[in-house]
């Protein structure tokens, strides 16, 4: 740089010869301020007089050289006005040429050589570098946010107006404090908000619980039940008394045969009819019918099968039994005690009156029907009022088979239980004579019966042949009433048995009690002599005149099963079976 002669230093780029032109008559020798220029320093090689302020000058190989004070720069490059920036005070030139303090956001300025910005509020300088002030606006800057390195989680947080508000928290997170800064809630365990802010998990009778953002159940209060595994009703059962749900979830109370309750946990039924709890199980209440032949009249209660021809029932609590079948083959027997008076020459007397017959039954309900065959009887003996002769009648098997007559028979029974009572129709049973009535019509005289007479024995003669016995005890019977009058060793004759039956099963295989049998008619229809020949009318008629008129008292019977229907059993098993 040179210098001019006067006081002003000039760019050495300007043209010297106008400078002095133009400032010829400016400068002169006697003008120049010795107090401006340093001794020594002007340098005669220069020919331009060097002047700075704060800082010293040289001129070196003709151009003044600036050496600046500190605190101060020569930041123009121009000599002519020295060291013209204050280093410590320019914006400018803040600390060094060319270092400017800038500040978009505030006002700024140097002070001791360091910019020293002045923030506006929704900035700061955050970056440490003062020259470019206050960068950063802290009111949206999520990593200065309200202040430098203030950060926001920016997962879930955003800058708002300098704080770190929640923009969406993260799955299971909620910000339910009214802190906009955190996601301070875990929404899946919190019970005051699970899944939600706000959503609390209430339970009645319980303690609430929050589990994957769901309310549960944590525990019930004592006594209380979650059972139906929902909660919001809560604990709801009270397991005490609750029947559904009887001192445990699922253990319910149930009667299908009268009522039940729950009562300190435990199932109490009460039972109706012929119910009861057998087994043990309260809960199934009364599950036991008593009316049964495993449990009768009371649990285990058994009624045995140990009857012939029946099954064990239960009735109204008791054991019995019913009869499987009552059909079948029978053997009857009716005993009774007739008695008569005196006739021409037979004395009063009474005597045991027996009957056999086979009885053939059909069953159907409490219904009995059939037939019966007369196998066998027993007639009293009597007594010659004048020769004290005995006469005993003998009825050959020959009388029932093969041609001896069925009669009809039907009884009804009260059940099909023994004990049950039966009783019968009157029934009617004749022999050797065919009656239009066999029940009401009148008993024929010898003559009426002579021309009804029946041969069922198919002996030939009429009626049926009957032996008046002849032995040391017994006589045959006399033909008239003279003294050597001929005798009889047979008789032709037909009889009438009318009876009914009042009794009741004998178990499952027979049946007793009384029977109603009012008279027991006989008829002598003819005879044959010891000879060999058939006895005269007059004989015949003698023998029936004396023919007894049987009073019958105290008639009984008894019953019992042979074997099933359409088995062949004899007139001599009839007779052995009673």
């Amino acid at each position: 740089m040179r210098r001019d002669a006067g006081d002003k230093p000039v760019d050495a780029g300007r043209d010297a010869g106008a400078y002095q032109g133009s400032d010829a008559g400016r400068v002169d020798a006697g003008r120049v301020d010795a107090g401006r220029l340093d001794a020594g320093r002007a340098d005669a090689g220069c020919q331009t007089v060097c002047s700075v302020e704060h800082g010293s000058i040289d001129c070196r190989t003709g151009t003044c050289q600036v050496d600046c004070q500190s605190g101060f720069g020569d930041c123009d490059t121009s000599a002519v006005n020295g060291c013209e920036v204050d280093l410590n005070a320019s914006a400018s030139a803040c600390g060094g040429c060319g270092v400017a303090c800038v500040n978009a956001n505030g006002t700024t300025s140097c002070v001791a050589g360091a910019c020293a910005p002045v923030c506006s509020a929704d900035h700061a300088d955050c970056d440490g570098q003062a020259r470019n002030g206050c960068e950063t606006r802290i009111t949206t800057d999520n990593a200065n946010c309200g202040g430098c390195g203030v950060a926001c989680d920016t997962s879930f947080q955003t800058c708002v107006q300098g704080s770190c508000e929640v923009s969406m928290c993260p799955a299971g997170l909620g910000d339910c404090d009214a802190v906009a800064a955190d996601c301070e809630t875990n929404l899946t365990s919190s019970v005051m908000h699970c899944g939600a802010c706000g959503n609390a998990c209430t339970a009645a009778q319980a303690t609430p619980s929050c589990s994957g953002s769901t309310c549960g159940i944590a525990s019930c209060n004592a006594g209380y039940r979650n059972c139906d595994l929902s909660a919001a009703n809560g604990c709801e059962s009270a397991s005490a008394t609750d029947v559904a749900n009887c001192g445990s979830c699922g253990t319910a109370c149930s009667n299908a045969h009268g009522t039940t309750s729950c009562s300190a946990s435990v199932c109490v039924p009460v039972c109706s009819g012929a119910w009861r709890s057998c087994d043990g199980n309260v809960r199934n209440g009364c599950e036991t019918a008593i009316d049964t032949t495993a449990n009768c009249g009371g649990c285990g209660t058994v009624c045995p099968n140990a009857m012939s021809g029946a099954t064990a029932v239960c009735s109204s609590g008791a054991c019995g039994y019913t009869c499987n079948s009552l059909s079948g083959v029978y053997a009857l027997r009716l005993n009774a005690t007739g008695s008569w008076s005196t006739t021409n020459y037979i004395a009063a007397g009474s005597g045991a009156l027996q009957f056999w017959f086979r009885l053939t039954l059909t069953q159907s309900g409490t219904s009995l029907t059939g037939s019966l065959q007369l196998c066998d009887q027993v007639t009293p003996p009597e007594s010659n009022n004048v020769t004290s002769d005995k006469y005993l009648l003998s009825y050959p098997s020959e009388i029932f088979t093969p041609g001896a007559p069925a009669a009809a028979f039907s009884a009804t029974l009260a059940s099909l239980a023994p004990g049950a009572s039966l009783t019968s129709t009157r029934a009617a049973h004749v022999v050797g004579v065919t009656l239009s009535d066999p029940l009401n019509g009148a008993w024929p005289g010898v003559s009426a019966a002579r021309t009804n007479q029946a041969d069922h024995d198919l002996d030939g003669p009429v009626g049926v042949t009957v032996v008046f016995v002849d032995d040391s005890t017994y006589n045959h019977a006399q033909t008239d009433s003279t003294l050597f009058a001929a005798r009889a060793s047979h008789a032709y004759g037909a009889q009438r048995l009318r009876f009914a039956l009042a009794g009741a099963l004998s178990g499952c295989t027979g049946a007793s009690g009384s029977a109603t049998m009012t008279t027991f008619e006989t008829r002598t229809m003819g005879c044959r002599l010891e000879s060999g020949s058939d006895c005269n009318a007059t004989q015949y008629n003698y023998v029936d005149s004396n023919t007894i008129a049987y009073s019958v008292s105290n008639p009984t019977y008894t019953m019992t099963r042979l074997g099933a229907t359409g088995s062949m059993f004899t007139c001599a098993q009839v007779r052995a079976a009673l």
